[in-house]
Parts: structure tokens; C-alpha cells; sequence
């Protein structure tokens, strides 16, 4: 049932996502004249659902997100912990140790608005060395999400393949 319900959501927020004109405002145009409210949200729940394209990201010196100007959200990474800039200053301000946890962080669009993006950030000791040398065992992916309500049922718009965006494939 709950995989029936998650195929129906994922076919809803595909339609919607096409309908999208500015992914991140407050005030989303859907079809027929309805106005979608979105509203972010950190998925706490994140193993719960499965998306087909969800997607870990190997972590090696920034993280890969839209910072206003470009891509890359400003890390330290070592083998014991990572800092992360999470308020765009260029400065890693948080600290995350091997154990992981779940990150916010601000990005920013093209135009430089910012808005919050969670991640979480988790550290495998079992990475493979031959395939990405500066690698410290460090990864992360999106638990971040925009959230409405349509005809009474509650949409999750999840950023499936981690690129900071809701409007894209893989959203």
C-alpha cells in the first residue's frame, strides 16, 4: 500500500514539478487555476520513502550545491570530522563527526536568493580509495523537501538527485 501511495505522490509531483514556473516561491502556479502553497521542509523520515533516483554524493572538499554565484557550499573535510560554511560566508562553521548527522545549510539561485537545504552527512570507512583518491570517506544526500497540499492530500516534492533544485529531473 504504502509503495502504491508513494508511485501516486511520486506521478502527482511530477505533474506539478512540470507545472512549476519559479520552483521556490512562496505561491506556486498549478494547472486549472489553483495556487499550490510549498513550503520546505527537512525530511526526518527520509529511509521511509523510496524515490528512483536518490542519490549519495561523495564528499571531497565542498559540497555540490548552488552558493548564488555558482556551485559549492565550502567544507573542510578530514578523515575524523567535516566543517561546513552553512550561512554562505565562505567559512565552515559546523562540525560533523563519523558518527554523521543531518546538516542546514543556506543556498542560493542564480538571482542570489537564499533559502535552507538540509543534507545529511555521513562518514563509510569502507570507501573504495581507487575510485576517487582525495577521498576522506565522506558522503552526503538531500533530506530536504518542499511540501503542499492538494484536494486535501499532502505532496512531497523531495530533490531526489541532491543538486539543490525542485524542478528538475530527479526532483
Amino acid at each position: 500500500m504504502k509503495h502504491a501511495s508513494l508511485a501516486l505522490l511520486a506521478g502527482m509531483a511530477l505533474f506539478v514539478m512540470v507545472a512549476l514556473s519559479n520552483p521556490l516561491s512562496a505561491e506556486q502556479p498549478a494547472t486549472g487555476g489553483t495556487t499550490v502553497k510549498l513550503s520546505y521542509v527537512t525530511m526526518k523520515d527520509m529511509a521511509d520513502y523510496f524515490t528512483p533516483r536518490y542519490n549519495r554524493k561523495l564528499l571531497v572538499s565542498s559540497l555540490d550545491l548552488p552558493n548564488g554565484k555558482s556551485r559549492g557550499i565550502a567544507c573542510n573535510v578530514t578523515e575524523q570530522y567535516v566543517e561546513v560554511d552553512t550561512d554562505l560566508d565562505g567559512k565552515p562553521d559546523t562540525k560533523v563527526a563519523q558518527g554523521g548527522r543531518t546538516v542546514e545549510v543556506t543556498v542560493a539561485d542564480e538571482s542570489g536568493a537564499k533559502r535552507k537545504y538540509s543534507v545529511v552527512l555521513w562518514h563509510d570507512t569502507n570507501v573504495d580509495r581507487t575510485l576517487e583518491a582525495d577521498s576522506k570517506g565522506w558522503y552526503y544526500s538531500t533530506v530536504s523537501a518542499v511540501s503542499g497540499i492538494i484536494e486535501g492530500k499532502k505532496l512531497f516534492i523531495i530533490d531526489d538527485n541532491c543538486n539543490g533544485k525542485y524542478n528538475d529531473f530527479g526532483a
